[in-house]
């Protein structure tokens, strides 16, 4: 098992490199699906992800949205061969903890039956 080098969220989410936009396209599930689609490709590149790269943009993101990445990215990272630590991993969602873990232990128990989603299915 390999240490989470997930870094920890950002206290002040303005503070960020991508500061929020006013764009409408930013938080519609064709953005969330394209943010997929950046992670599956950075992670392709053997770079650093994190769904909060992302969900800075946005000014107020719904837990759903929050949701959306953190699992993608959790899913993304597990099939690049890291196993990220649960419990850190959750530590750096708070809003979304509860769901997000009911969602790691059903992935669990299909890693187990080795039916994992596919990468269509983020």
């Amino acid at each position: 098992m390999t240490a989470d080098p997930s870094p920890a969220p950002a206290p002040d989410r303005a503070a960020s490199d991508h500061p929020p936009t006013d764009n409408p396209f930013v938080g519609s599930p064709e953005w969330i699906e394209a943010c997929c689609l950046s992670m599956q490709q950075l992670a392709h590149d053997r770079r650093p992800i994190d769904a909060w790269t992302f969900l800075r943009q946005m000014e107020h993101p719904a837990d759903e949205q929050i949701l959306d990445l953190a699992y993608a990215e959790f899913v993304i990272r597990h099939r690049c061969g890291e196993s990220p630590e649960p419990e850190q991993f959750l530590s750096r969602f708070p809003t979304v903890a509860n769901d997000l873990s009911r969602q790691l232990t059903l992935d669990a128990l299909l890693i187990a039956a080795d039916e994992l989603p596919t990468e269509s299915d983020l």
